[in-house]
C-alpha cells in the first residue's frame, strides 16, 4: 500500500460551505468537510493532468471520475490555526434553479439569501490518499494513469477558492510525508474526527453534522458506488423516503471551543478557538502524527504496510 499525506496550510478570510435549510437560508460547515478538500485536489489533478471539468471519459465526466478515485481512496481533516467567526451576511442571488422554483410561490421568490458565513485566517489540510489505488481506480477510465506524490503537490497548489467564486483561498505550504509516528488509539488529536470513531465522547470539542464522501459512508452503501456514476445515486431509507448520496451526513467532533455567543438582531454570532481534543479511539483506528504538529485519527486497515 501507498499511503502519503498532504498537508497544505491555506490562508482563509472567509467562506461558506453547506447545504441550505430553506429556499433563503444556507448553513455553512464551520470548517471545510472532508469532501471538500478531496473536491479541490481532484480539481487541481484535472488541471495539472489536462482534464476539463465536464469532458466526458467512457460517457462519465471527467470531474466525476476523479472524484470518485480519490474519495474512495482517501481521507481528508481539517486543523483550524486561527479562531472563528460564524455569522450571519444577507446575499443577493438569481435563482435559476428549476427544482427550486417550481417549489416556490413567484410572490414569495426572494433575491435576498441569508448565507452563514464562517471568518477565519487559516487553516491546514491533510488529505491522506492511497496512490496506487487511485491509480488503479482511475486505469479504468484512464489510459496509463501514473500520478505521483508530485502531481499530489502540484494539484493543492492550485487552491483558488474554497466555496462560492468570491471566497479566495491561497495556499501557503504544502508538503507530502509518507512515513507517520503511530501513537495509539487514546491521545490528543487536533483536526476534526468522525463521532463513530471514537468510544465516548470527548470532554473536548463541538460537534456538527457534515456532509461526507464515500469512504465515510456505510459499508452497505459505500460498497454498492462501484462506478463514478453511482456517486449521484439515491438511497432508498424506506418505501417513502430517498436520499441522494451526496446529502448524506455524519457527525463529527471539531477541534473547536465556543469562546462566546451573541444574538445580533434576531441572528446568533459565534466564535470559537482552536483545541486539542483527548479521544479514546474504537478498535480498528489509531491516531498518527505528522511531522508538521498534525495528529489524526484513521482507520488502522487504511495504513497497514505504513508502519
Amino acid at each position: 500500500m501507498s499511503v502519503i499525506c498532504s498537508s497544505t496550510q491555506i490562508l482563509l478570510p472567509i467562506f461558506s460551505l453547506g447545504y441550505p435549510e430553506a429556499t433563503t437560508i444556507l448553513i455553512s460547515h464551520t470548517l471545510p468537510s472532508p469532501r471538500t478538500l478531496i473536491a479541490l485536489l481532484a480539481r487541481g489533478l484535472g488541471e495539472i493532468i489536462g482534464l476539463k471539468s465536464e469532458q466526458k471519459i467512457h460517457d462519465t465526466p471527467a470531474r466525476l471520475v476523479l472524484q470518485w478515485a480519490l474519495e474512495s481512496s482517501s481521507y481528508a481533516f481539517s486543523h483550524p490555526l486561527s479562531p472563528i467567526k460564524k455569522s450571519f451576511q444577507m446575499w443577493r442571488v438569481i435563482w435559476l434553479e428549476k427544482t427550486w422554483k417550481k417549489e416556490i410561490e413567484p410572490e414569495r421568490l426572494s433575491d435576498a439569501v441569508e448565507m452563514e458565513v464562517v471568518s477565519l485566517t487559516k487553516i491546514s489540510a491533510y488529505i491522506f490518499t492511497n496512490l496506487n489505488k487511485v491509480n488503479i481506480l482511475l486505469g479504468k477510465y484512464l489510459p496509463h494513469p501514473n500520478l505521483t506524490e508530485r502531481d499530489i503537490e502540484l494539484g493543492l497548489r492550485t487552491i483558488q477558492v474554497i466555496g462560492k467564486s468570491e471566497m479566495l483561498a491561497t495556499p501557503i505550504t504544502t508538503e507530502i510525508f509518507n512515513k507517520f509516528n503511530i501513537i495509539g488509539s487514546a491521545g490528543k488529536i487536533n483536526v476534526y474526527c468522525p463521532y463513530e470513531w471514537v468510544k465516548k465522547p470527548p470532554e473536548e470539542g463541538v460537534e456538527e453534522d457534515m456532509l461526507i464522501h464515500i469512504n465515510l459512508l456505510p459499508d452497505y452503501i459505500k460498497d454498492t458506488i462501484d462506478e463514478p456514476k453511482k456517486i449521484l445515486k439515491e438511497i432508498e431509507l424506506s418505501k417513502r423516503e430517498k436520499i441522494g448520496c451526496r446529502r448524506i451526513k455524519a457527525r463529527f467532533i471539531l477541534p473547536l471551543s465556543l469562546m462566546r455567543k451573541i444574538s445580533y438582531r434576531g441572528k446568533i454570532i459565534e466564535y470559537f478557538k482552536p483545541v486539542d481534543v483527548n479521544v479514546e479511539l474504537k478498535d480498528g483506528f489509531t491516531i498518527v502524527e505528522i511531522a508538521d504538529g498534525g495528529r489524526i485519527p484513521l482507520p488502522t486497515m487504511f495504513l497497514k504496510g505504513c508502519q
